[in-house]
């Protein structure tokens, strides 16, 4: 049964993987055909502010496959499809084969899941080293065996080494070690902290480059302020969204009363399969809520600190969402009551899938038709595409465009007949617009205006 559910979970991560890419993946995809395996350790990670095993890996993958949408992002669709895996592997070693096939059903059809396994970007494989993890761990506590030391070891290191935000995780473990310390034994404990001494050792020779992560990324939150706030300031909408996002993946509506009602009721039924778990609570369920729990509200308070909080990057705690709600769902009797509410759990995550896929506006951005839409319109006339910083060229760049690209200086001096101005990012780099106003004081007029979602175009002409 589980080679169903896995080969299911391929199949729908497989659907509209052809997207155009958008600008993160872009810039991932230039850096590793264009870096060395040591460039990507000490120049390209240090502006990407993360740390750099997902991008050596990626390049491994890419010289052997190549660099289309759909090869480079084949390796996420990979470790998402690992990560259910994995999952059965958890519900399987906490209450056998039924709990596991059907946290890895909830996790194959969870939408937000769904959408970062088609990503070219590191959160797919944390997700899969911190579920990794947490196996490791569950055997762990069971055996304590030399090779499950070291698998946990092993696969601790690597969600270490491939984002940032999975490092809370170092919390749930402890906390929940500390409580149990008295059942797990004193050789087990010192064991332990041994490990949790070992992987500071080798994570040691990475806070060099950490220090400098910070620094560049201070550097540019001062530049455009912005910008902090764009990719994960603190706000107080941001927990609730978390979790609506968690539920819906990518959709939303445009009747805010409606998506709040929506979100509710959805909100109401998933918690309440949650907190069903109240009523058998054991040490294993603590150990999935700290995992679900914890990293988020941390992640949030850091937030206050350092730009950092977005819901996606929170992707590596979905397992415990699903694994709990499975979890609920079997503690409900009789058997047709639990069919009806897996039916309820698998339709509203299909759902949402579904509406996703028909609704275009909540794809990527297309930089591929704006790209082509440029290429028609500017023909054998001197053009120029401007963007309002030369940093948010990537995706431009990587359809290889043949009409050139500047940023807000170099194109005033190339005579150009028709300027394409990007006004991608402007409210964050520009936001008195004053690329605009020089653009239009040089004597081009506007006189067509184009959206690839969200990548919007401004047509000038002489």
């Amino acid at each position: 049964m589980i080679f169903v559910v896995l080969f299911f979970a391929l199949v729908i991560r497989l659907i509209f993987i052809n997207q155009s890419l958008w600008l993160d993946e872009a810039i991932q995809i230039l850096a590793v055909r264009n870096f060395s395996y040591q460039s990507l350790i000490v120049q390209y990670s240090i502006g990407d502010f993360h740390p750099p095993l997902y991008h050596l890996i990626l390049k491994f993958w890419t010289s052997i496959f190549g660099f289309s949408e759909i090869n480079t992002r084949l390796l996420s669709v990979l470790f998402g499809v690992g990560t259910v895996w994995v999952v059965y592997l958890i519900g399987k070693q906490l209450a056998g084969k039924t709990l596991g096939i059907l946290s890895a059903l909830f996790l194959a059809v969870a939408p937000l899941h769904i959408y970062y396994s088609q990503e070219a970007r590191m959160y797919a494989a944390a997700a899969f080293f911190v579920s990794l993890s947490v196996f490791t761990f569950l055997r762990l506590i069971k055996n304590g065996s030399f090779f499950n030391w070291s698998f946990f070891f092993i696969s601790s290191l690597l969600f270490f080494y491939t984002d940032y935000l999975p490092w809370l995780m170092v919390i749930p473990f402890n906390l929940w070690v500390f409580w149990q310390r008295k059942n797990l034994g004193k050789s087990w404990v010192i064991r332990w902290l041994v490990i949790q001494l070992g992987l500071l050792v080798f994570l040691l020779p990475w806070f060099p480059f950490l220090a400098r992560q910070l620094a560049v990324g201070h550097a540019a939150s001062q530049a455009a302020p912005l910008w902090g706030q764009t990719v994960g300031g603190f706000t107080f909408k941001a927990l609730p969204l978390t979790f609506a996002k968690f539920i819906f993946g990518r959709i939303s509506f445009d009747n805010k009363v409606i998506y709040g009602l929506v979100f509710l009721l959805s909100f109401s039924f998933f918690t309440l399969l949650i907190l069903k778990n109240f009523t058998k609570l054991s040490k294993e369920r603590v150990l999935l809520f700290l995992w679900l729990i914890l990293p988020i509200i941390l992640g949030w308070i850091l937030s206050l600190f350092l730009p950092v909080y977005s819901y996606f990057r929170f992707l590596f705690v979905l397992p415990a969402m699903y694994i709990l709600i499975a979890w609920g769902v079997e503690l409900f009797k009789p058997s047709k009551t639990k069919i009806k509410i897996i039916i309820a759990v698998l339709i509203f995550s299909l759902a949402s899938q579904i509406y996703f896929w028909l609704s275009p506006r909540f794809h990527r951005e297309d930089w591929r038709g704006a790209v082509s839409w440029i290429e028609e319109k500017a023909g054998d006339t001197n053009s120029g595409t401007v963007f309002v910083t030369i940093y948010q060229t990537a995706p431009y760049n990587y359809y290889a465009p043949k009409v050139p690209f500047y940023g807000p200086d170099g194109w005033q001096t190339e005579n150009l007949k028709q300027i394409f101005l990007m006004r991608y990012v402007q409210p964050i780099f520009d936001p008195k617009d004053l690329l605009r106003q020089e653009i239009e004081e040089s004597g081009y007029r506007k006189v067509e205006e184009k959206d690839f979602n969200g990548v919007t175009i401004w047509y000038y002409r002489l």
